[in-house]
């Protein structure tokens, strides 16, 4: 399989403290990759290299076979590198179809006009409408996002990440503060996307990583611990000492 992203040697010191540690990641297109580790294992700082937020103290970011280490976040978003957030970034004010609106008018590189001709904002509009019917919220399309609950917000945002038509799709703990009982709803959104993008999902929810992920990365101290199957990483000793706890017996 092609690999879509990678980190060689990926490194990030904050003075004397190294919070990313050399890490050497591949994500190939279409897959499903899960990122896993206790608090303080670097998941967060690693993505925002990823996405530019932050700068590394070397090493590097290859997207697509190309370094795009000196690209800012919205044109590494502009590339097909996207970012969903622990706490969603949402326009609550407006209703979900002018959400997802106005990100395909900023992926068409409009968004930066006052007027838009009547046949763009149409356009814009059709397409949000359809991407919300074919993964099942048609029915809020013209609802509030403040009128939603937050289960149903959190899909909101990652259909807004797909209106961006990535490449890769990086979900910062989409199930963040979602009830248990609504979790399964992004993971069937998960299971409607397209078999070609690659999605990298950074989740505590045990249950629904192994759910979805074809294979697991375990940061420990911000360096790579594990890469694995998840039954390789479930039942690796390293991986039980510092994350998963010590495996059942009956």
């Amino acid at each position: 399989m092609t690999v879509v992203l990678e980190t060689r040697a990926l490194r990030k010191d904050f003075g004397a403290l190294t919070v990313t540690n050399n890490v050497d990641f591949a994500l190939e297109q279409g897959a499903r990759h899960a990122l896993i580790g206790p608090n303080g294992a670097g998941k967060t700082t690693f993505i925002n290299l990823l996405m530019g937020n932050v700068a590394p103290s070397s090493g590097t970011v290859v997207l697509a076979g190309q370094e795009i280490d000196g690209l800012r976040t919205d044109q590494r978003i502009r590339r097909g590198l996207v970012r969903t957030f622990q706490i969603n970034q949402l326009l609550t004010g407006l209703t979900v179809l002018e959400n997802v609106q106005l990100a395909t008018i900023e992926r068409d590189g409009l968004g930066n006009r006052i007027l838009l001709a009547r046949q763009q904002q149409r356009r814009a509009a059709e397409e949000a409408y359809a991407l919300l019917t074919s993964l099942g919220l048609a029915d809020v399309a013209l609802s509030k996002v403040s009128d939603l609950p937050y289960g149903r917000q959190r899909l909101v945002e990652v259909v807004i990440a797909l209106a961006l038509k990535p490449k890769v799709l990086l979900l910062d703990e989409p199930a963040a503060g979602v009830p248990p009982a609504d979790s399964h709803r992004m993971l069937e959104l998960i299971a409607t996307m397209p078999t070609d993008l690659a999605v990298l999902i950074i989740e505590h929810d045990m249950e629904l990583v192994f759910r979805f992920a074809h294979r697991i990365t375990v940061l420990s101290q911000g360096a790579v611990l594990r890469h694995g199957t998840p039954k390789e990483i479930i039942e690796d000793p390293d991986v039980q000492a510092v994350y998963l706890g010590a495996p059942k017996h009956d």
